[in-house]
């Protein structure tokens, strides 16, 4: 008769087994936590939608305090880029998201001779403010179609459009 001979009916090889597979899964696990990217900063804050007046003016006010620590550090420049979205047809929008933003940076303490103003290419999509940081892409402001950039909010004002532009309009009349 022929004898089967079971692996694991030897004990005292089971604990040598398990001690194998159990160093080789630490090792596995070592490699795969080694290679997971830790969170960027502000990934928080990407989107792919327009936010609220107030995620605005969060995120304009982390900018800008970005830009203060990296201007006193090696008098980096902050460019600020607009692109009009999809179905947008008028440059005066860029013209007027540029200048929100641009007050609004200048009101936190962005020095005006550290803001440099663009008009992009048209984008894909909603209309967006790109900011650029000693080089790099810093954040990006999606806004609807049409519309001005909301960076204050709870009531008119008329630093900005298009209260701005209300008021003038009331001025000529």
């Amino acid at each position: 008769m022929v004898q089967i001979r079971n692996p694991f009916t030897n004990y005292n090889a089971i604990p040598k087994h398990l001690s194998i597979v159990a160093s080789l899964l630490i090792v596995a696990s070592l490699f795969v936590f080694g290679q997971v990217q830790p969170q960027s900063r502000q990934s928080w804050d990407r989107t792919d939608k327009p936010l609220s007046c107030e995620a605005n003016i969060i995120r304009l006010e982390h900018l800008a305090l970005s830009a203060l620590e990296q201007i006193s550090r090696d008098q980096s420049t902050l460019i600020i880029v607009a692109r009009l979205g999809d179905k947008e047809l008028s440059r005066e929008l860029d013209r007027r998201r540029l200048y929100n933003v641009r007050e609004k940076l200048k009101e936190r303490g962005v020095p005006a001779a550290s803001i440099v103003v663009a008009e992009g290419e048209r984008g894909v999509g909603y209309g967006r403010v790109e900011f650029y940081l000693a080089g790099r892409k810093a954040d990006v402001l999606l806004i609807e179609r049409n519309k001005d950039i909301c960076v204050e909010c709870c009531g008119r004002d008329v630093k900005y459009y298009p209260d701005k532009d209300n008021s003038r309009k009331e001025r000529n009349n």
